[in-house]
């Protein structure tokens, strides 16, 4: 097989990713279980949020040594954009009728900041990243060895959780940040240059165990993103995504997805302010359940781009640096 542009793939990835979490959004708000095809792609997007605890944890752990810099970087890098979307949702919610809850309540309980509840559990972790020195994979027998390890110890502790074993004791010492830092080990070995698929026959395994994951989902009726189907689903499809060679994606397909990935915050940050009114809209213009989808989708990635890019290009001139957020 081709050698892959890494940078590449990691765009790639942060695009489908993206794309996956506005999707899941968007079709948790029709009636997905009555039809096949709309219950194939919702299970398909559910364990969305732990695409992006992988590729965190790439990069937040090739940092091998500790400065006071480094560490105001990565509390600035997550604590501003959660700031500010939060601030937007602080002042939207109480418009639509729901409540907002102080900034620290977020941070305590992170499911109360809504959809921005993924930056609430990685912003403690990505500043205690800083203080974790992991083994340096500078082969492919220690980088096989770590991911081996880290992901049967995932594994194995999402079992001794799970019915018919429920140890209560497990679920409490292995709550949801230990299960973020669990799964960005993870990302660390998977993101590994000596993880990869070097062959045919190994894409059309990992595709294979990839849907299977995905019709287990289905079938287990279990959507939780921290379950074993779930998390196997999304393995598969992040090894899968580091095989796309870069060389065979036409140039104007390669450009729109870097740039949705380089849009990617401001993408999640805003989307969830558009669901209701494109929803709404495509429902008021269509009949059609899946034309309605179609239009949503679109409606809510276009308007969250452009928000991006406005808030992005606003930020960058009044402090004359790129900020994109």
């Amino acid at each position: 097989m081709e050698e892959v542009n890494r940078d590449w793939n990691f765009d790639l990835y942060r695009c489908i990713a993206v794309l996956l979490l506005v999707l899941l959004h968007l079709l948790q708000r029709f009636p997905y279980n009555d039809h096949s095809i709309l219950l194939y792609f919702y299970m398909l997007s559910r364990p969305v949020i732990t695409m992006f605890i992988l590729i965190s944890g790439y990069f937040l752990f090739q940092q091998k040594e500790f400065t006071v810099l480094a560490v105001i970087k990565r509390i600035l890098k997550i604590g501003v954009p959660l700031f500010f979307y939060y601030t937007i949702l602080y002042i939207w919610i109480p418009l639509t009728g729901g409540q907002s809850y102080p900034y620290l309540d977020i941070l305590r309980s992170p499911e109360r900041a809504g959809h921005l509840w993924y930056l609430c559990y990685m912003f403690p972790i990505s500043i205690l990243s800083s203080f974790i020195s992991l083994p340096v994979l500078d082969s492919k027998k220690k980088a096989l060895i770590y991911s081996g390890l880290t992901m049967s110890l995932l594994f194995v502790l999402i079992v001794m959780r799970t019915a018919p074993f429920s140890i209560e004791s497990i679920g409490r010492m292995f709550g949801p940040y230990n299960d973020f830092l669990l799964l960005a080990f993870v990302g660390y070995g998977l993101g590994n240059k000596y993880i990869s698929l070097n062959s045919k026959w190994s894409v059309f395994v990992v595709f294979c165990l990839w849907q299977l994951s995905i019709f287990a989902i289905i079938f287990s009726k279990n959507d939780n993103p921290f379950s074993v189907f779930s998390l196997s689903s999304i393995m598969c499809l992040f090894l899968l995504v580091k095989a796309v060679p870069e060389l065979k994606v036409p140039i104007l397909i390669k450009k729109s997805i870097s740039f949705i990935a380089k849009y990617s915050l401001p993408i999640y940050g805003w989307h969830a302010l558009f669901l209701t009114p494109s929803i709404n809209i495509a429902k008021e213009y269509s009949h059609s359940l899946y034309l309605s989808i179609f239009i949503s989708f679109f409606s809510v990635l276009g308007l969250s781009l452009a928000c991006g890019i406005i808030t992005s290009k606003i930020l960058s001139t009044l402090f004359k640096r790129k900020i994109i957020i």
